[in-house]
């Protein structure tokens, strides 16, 4: 069994930020590097308390030591030369635990905040000074296969001493390699986002669905989001996940083996095609990409050639699709064989989709389409070249670029070059979970009338901030308000 803390922590939960300490050394010293799990405490003789079921933890990245002290989740600076280790002002996310709980947290931070050497004890991490001994022993790391990858079933809510089933539609969990999770209560759909650093994963994202749940669900409901959102310990023993917080409550999931009927949360998100099966004979995948992309209520994407998109309901795994609308170019040899096996499992009578730890599958018509979550987009993919403007779009409509080439060019010290067709603009960008913001967009020269709708509308995007996309080598950029750019690879 391998145990991982997982953190809730976000700079702005922290109450205090961290002092002039300034960054760690490396002067020497013993090596930091790792997770670890304090094994005992002294304060003037006298021993810490560790409360049952809880652990507090202790890591160095990046010039921060940071954790979880028995209920919340800790940061600060600190400076190590040699042997010295001094800790900066400690900050802490703000959750409220057991008054035991608590006061072993104060006990073990103050006493953290008093160390001012640090030394290896064979395997252990021994921290010394002002009458304070903390010793603390390597957390291993858990392999990310274990938790990422695998669709997590709920079978057990724990509470303290006391163990219940779940009610309800099955409770889910799932976490994918591009840093995403889905997941239910039993009632509503969860999703979010976590990073895995070494042996520590954070949420940084995790919102609930809107829906009402039945009375009997609700407390359900709650305990899920109160484990999953609060900061937790994960344990994963063979096929069994076990999640549990500092006040004693817990989730024991247990893994889902082989393919089953999707749901819809399941199908959300953006995918790209695998593998392509017509009557059980592969089929060989063209150079083009073949692409699908989910909300709640709608599916759109492009089978190798042309674009398509419709409305779509999910029963048992059944997709029904309505409004099914598709672009109608000429294809031709690979791309033309693999786009009527995608074509055919979308206009089958009765197409299914199913989902198992290595991905999505779309079967109708004795096609088959395999399909796995879109890697996201990093921003070496977006530098490096000139993108070329093809197309503009609303969410009603699109029309073709026009006047002087419109190129797009992103850098990798932070600053772009574009143009609209009339005119040259320059700014700043950044790119967090492919969402790019800009600041200063400047531009220089004036438009023709005939241009200016479009001038006006690649501005508006650029200067909104952007969702960005790659595939089949074009790049489609999208606002908050639905104005979109189509481009094509440098």
């Amino acid at each position: 069994m391998r145990l991982v803390a997982v953190l809730l922590l976000a700079a702005a939960l922290l109450t205090a930020c961290g002092g002039g300490t300034g960054g760690p050394g490396v002067s020497g010293g013993p090596d930091l590097s790792g997770e670890w799990q304090l094994a005992e405490g002294t304060v003037d003789g006298a021993a810490l308390p560790r409360p049952s079921g809880t652990t507090a933890t202790l890591q160095f990245v990046a010039g921060e030591v940071r954790g979880v002290a028995f209920c919340n989740s800790y940061g600060a600076s600190y400076r190590n030369g040699g042997t010295s280790l001094s800790v900066g002002e400690i900050g802490r996310t703000e959750m409220a635990c057991a008054p035991d709980v608590m006061a072993a947290e104060d006990a073990y931070l103050g006493a953290l905040a008093a160390v001012d050497t640090a030394a290896l004890d064979g395997e252990d991490l021994v921290l010394t000074g002002g009458g304070v001994e903390l010793r603390f022993t390597p957390v291993a790391p858990v392999p990310v296969t274990e938790l990422v990858g695998t669709r997590w079933a709920l079978e057990t809510l724990l509470d303290g001493e006391t163990a219940s089933s779940p009610v309800g539609e099955t409770a889910t969990l799932e976490l994918f390699g591009d840093g995403t999770l889905t997941g239910s209560t039993g009632c509503r759909d969860l999703t979010g986002r976590f990073t895995i650093e070494g042996d520590v994963v954070r949420l940084t994202e995790l919102s609930a669905g809107t829906d009402d749940c039945p009375a009997d669900v609700a407390a359900q409901d709650g305990h899920v989001v109160t484990v999953l959102g609060d900061g937790f310990q994960v344990s994963v023993d063979g096929d069994q996940l076990t999640l549990g917080d500092p006040d004693g409550r817990g989730l024991v999931y247990r893994a889902e083996r082989g393919a089953r009927p999707a749901t819809s949360a399941d199908l959300r998100g953006e995918w790209v095609v695998t593998e392509l099966r017509r009557d059980g004979v592969p089929v060989p995948l063209p150079d083009l990409e073949g692409t699908l992309a989910v909300d709640d209520a709608r599916l759109a994407g492009t089978s190798f050639c042309n674009g398509f998109g419709a409305r779509y309901r999910l029963d048992d795994g059944r997709l029904e699709l309505e409004d099914h609308l598709t672009s109608l170019m000429a294809c031709t040899g690979d791309v033309a064989r693999a786009e009527g096996v995608y074509s055919r499992v979308l206009t089958a009578d009765d197409p299914r989709a199913t989902t198992s730890s290595e991905g999505l599958v779309l079967t109708g018509d004795g096609a088959e389409v395999h399909l796995r979550p879109r890697p996201p987009v990093e921003a070496g993919d977006l530098v490096g070249g000139t993108w070329s403007l093809q197309g503009l779009t609303t969410e009603a409509m699109g029309w073709a670029a026009e006047g002087e080439p419109a190129v797009l060019e992103f850098t990798a010290d932070g600053t772009f070059r574009a143009s609209t067709g009339c005119r040259s603009l320059a700014g700043a960008w950044q790119l967090r979970d492919e969402q790019v913001t800009t600041s200063g967009p400047a531009g220089e020269g004036r438009c023709p009338e005939e241009l200016r709708e479009q001038d006006a509308h690649v501005t508006d995007v650029l200067e909104q901030g952007f969702t960005v996309r790659i595939a089949n080598g074009r790049l489609t950029i999208r606002s908050p308000g639905g104005q979109g750019l189509e481009y094509s690879s440098p």
